[in-house]
């Protein structure tokens, strides 16, 4: 019997213990939710997918990496090799581009600029070293594997810092009709190249545009602001630190941190920094940007919305709300581990108990025992 009651008590135990550990992975495949992954069963595979890789060569200076890093003597010719599979079931075409790399608006590298030029135009592009077509079509069947080559050459003379490029892959793999519309839906996947001139030592440097400008993206605000990196070098985690005060009371009205962000060398982008909503009227921006190399700077911007833009954006979600599933969850990992811990207490208690109850019988019983003998 009190083994039954001992092995009921563990498995309720076992029970609690298996629902706190399972409730991360019933939120994970909630918030999953807005991700590229199917439904379907995990064994049946996609119609439409694919994968590359780069075919690295011999004179590659960091096999560590999975992308090219070459260095290269004037004027020398390089072919660079990239794998194609079709993993899916039906045949795929893969649209293949040898591009630039790029700084997009919301400061990371991008490889979909199909332009030659970089800034200034005057600096050799990744694009210009391109021999033939810089875009190539790939038609394969369900599995099959292609190598796909673009050859680059090298500049006549030599260089400092970095010339930075990619190769860019392109490839429709669904499409839904929506009313009288047909959605498409493009994989796009790159691989980086990056010749490393004869020094790589450069300062990297960040010039701002005189004015920010207040945009509605997507339904959200955010402000544009001219960005330019004119050195041949990259710049890694960018960190930044923005305030906006209210010019007419001189009150703060919104501040935010992010990092990680980054910078190709000879770009220039117009820099979407987020801001919560803002009503119409005149602000003060401040923005303090770092990076690595990259001598830390404060800027000050001021700046209007109008009611135009103030009408197009909403507010956006308040960290409070954008982190309400995560909180959600501590809660409720914190209450499951309460209860765990309690009815852990509880047998303990109980099995203390008894055995302190099994000890005073065992006495009341030996005593009782030498009474008797006693009066015998």
């Amino acid at each position: 019997m009190e083994m039954e009651k001992c092995t009921k008590r563990w498995s309720i135990l076992g029970w609690l213990i298996l629902c706190l550990l399972a409730v991360p992975f019933l939120t994970a495949a909630d918030s999953g939710s807005t991700s590229q992954s199917s439904s379907r069963p995990a064994t049946q595979r996609a119609e439409y997918a694919y994968a590359i890789q780069a075919n690295l060569p011999k004179n590659q200076v960091d096999p560590q990496v999975h992308y090219w890093v070459l260095q290269l003597k004037p004027d020398q010719t390089q072919k660079l090799s990239t794998m194609l599979v079709n993993t899916g079931t039906k045949p795929i075409t893969i649209r293949v581009q040898a591009n630039n790399g790029t700084t997009a608006n919301n400061a990371s590298i991008a490889y979909n600029d199909t332009r030659e030029a970089i800034t200034p135009k005057s600096a050799t592009s990744f694009a210009s070293l391109v021999v033939g077509a810089r875009e190539q079509k790939i038609r394969l069947a369900p599995y099959e594997t292609k190598n796909v080559a673009f050859t680059i050459k090298a500049p006549s003379k030599d260089f400092n810092g970095i010339i930075l490029g990619g190769i860019l892959t392109r490839a429709f793999v669904n499409s839904a009709a929506k009313g009288k519309l047909t959605l498409r839906q493009e994989v796009a996947y790159s691989i980086s190249v990056v010749l490393q001139g004869k020094t790589m030592d450069v300062t990297p440097a960040l010039t701002f545009g005189k004015q920010v400008v207040p945009k509605a993206d997507g339904g959200r605000m955010v402000l544009s602001l001219p960005t330019t990196n004119d050195q041949p070098i990259n710049i890694a985690n960018i960190a930044t630190a923005m305030t906006v005060t209210d010019k007419a009371t001189g009150k703060r009205v919104y501040h935010a941190t992010a990092n990680g962000m980054k910078a190709a060398p000879h770009s220039q982008w117009n820099w979407a920094l987020p801001v919560n909503h803002l009503g119409s009227g005149s602000y003060r921006m401040t923005l303090a940007v770092s990076g690595q190399g990259l001598k830390k700077e404060t800027i000050t911007r001021d700046f209007s919305v109008s009611s135009a833009v103030a009408a197009a954006t909403t507010q956006p979600q308040t960290p409070m709300n954008a982190n309400h599933d995560v909180i959600v969850v501590i809660v409720v990992l914190v209450v499951l581990l309460l209860v765990v811990v309690w009815t852990l207490l509880y047998f303990f208690a109980m099995d203390k108990g008894k055995a302190q109850r099994k000890r005073w019988e065992a006495k009341r019983t030996s005593r009782q025992g030498k009474h008797r003998r006693g009066n015998k």
